[in-house]
């Protein structure tokens, strides 16, 4: 055998070698591929190498038998796959460009549209920071200027009691009165207003709170009205969560509060309190047997403002369950109310237990 015959077998054996390595490649490639049109496309070339893998160990077998007519009709076809063979891997270039390119310009269009999102946001954000501002404002005028008539009309009543009581006679003494009366209702409703717009202003962490000791220490804070009213509070079993932990007493108190004010004549209020997991919350319940709800002012309860009795029958702002309202929403809840009018009701609140 001659040196020629011998590298010239040497050459397509090796290109042999680079053809099976390519195969290895090919069939990792094939693996990673999810679009389902990329890995048809790379089936065939990786049928295609195959074949050309096996048309060099054939031509390599050839050159060394030396059938020479048989070693032409390989050589063209071996010529003609190959033609094949790059003209599919051009395709399938162009097609993973064009691919990728049309990719890459929903991509770009995504990030605009993320770009303005932001922009909308940071709009937002500055809305919201100057609506801060107005709160922080108004809350100076609602503790400094709406209080400084009343306490002014409240220091001149003093005074016409303290020179003229003697002199005003009935009448005037319950004008008095009235005035007075009116002076201090104003003063509490600035007041509950003034501590509603403050809920939630405070950047602040959330802490882990113990609800037993929370209901513990509003109970005793409630213990004259409880025992006044001969009410019978039942707690159940309450979770130790992450809460802002005194708008969480707040809570607990105005809930528990209403359930002791709104009791039914010569009935001594019964208030059982319970919670339960409620997938990724943590849901407490306050049921009473008091005079209950109507069902078309369940949703009107937690207005700010909105009263369903006059103030000779229950007194109060009307601001509590809208203070209640807020508070579970600054823990990322919902509160609402079921009722059967006359024998009682229950409200059920959800906490994020994180």
């Amino acid at each position: 055998m001659s040196i020629d015959i011998i590298f010239t077998i040497t050459l397509i054996l090796a290109g042999g070698v680079i053809m099976l390595l390519a195969l290895f490649g090919t069939r990792q490639i094939f693996k990673l591929l999810e679009n389902m049109k990329y890995r048809q496309n790379w089936r065939i070339l990786f049928y295609l190498m195959v074949f050309f893998f096996l048309g060099y160990l054939a031509t390599a077998f050839i050159v060394w038998r030396g059938f020479n007519d048989l070693l032409n009709l390989l050589t063209g076809v071996v010529f003609f796959f190959g033609a094949t063979f790059v003209y599919i891997v051009v395709q399938s270039g162009l097609y993973t460009i064009n691919d990728l390119k049309s990719k890459t310009i929903s991509i770009i269009n995504q990030t605009q549209k993320l770009k303005i999102s932001q922009e909308k946001l940071q709009l937002i954000n500055n809305a919201l920071n100057a609506r801060n501002q107005e709160l922080e404002q108004f809350n100076y005028i609602a503790s400094h200027d709406l209080q400084e008539p009343l306490r002014t009309i409240s220091s001149v009543i003093s005074l016409l009691e303290l020179e003229y009581g003697n002199k005003l006679g009935k009448n005037g003494d319950q004008y008095l009165a009235f005035i007075t009366q009116a002076a201090d209702r104003m003063r509490n409703l600035i007041k509950a207003l003034l501590n509603y717009s403050k809920l939630g202003t405070k950047d602040k962490p959330l802490e882990r709170a113990d609800c037993n000791i929370l209901m513990h220490e509003v109970i005793q804070s409630l213990d004259a009205a409880i025992r006044e009213n001969n009410a019978v509070i039942e707690v159940g079993e309450l979770p130790t969560i992450p809460v802002y932990r005194l708008e969480m007493m707040q809570l607990f108190q105005n809930l528990l509060s209403n359930a002791i004010k709104f009791r039914k004549k010569n009935v001594s209020p019964k208030v059982k309190i319970t919670s339960g997991r409620e997938g990724k919350y943590r849901r407490f319940s306050f049921s009473d047997n008091g005079i209950g709800i109507p069902e078309k002012h369940r949703e009107d309860i937690f207005v700010i403002f909105k009263r369903l009795h006059t103030k000779g029958e229950y007194d109060g702002t009307g601001i509590g369950l809208a203070h209640c309202k807020k508070i579970v929403e600054m823990h990322d809840g919902n509160i609402w109310v079921e009722s059967d009018y006359g024998k009682g009701c229950t409200f059920y609140f959800t906490i994020l237990a994180h």
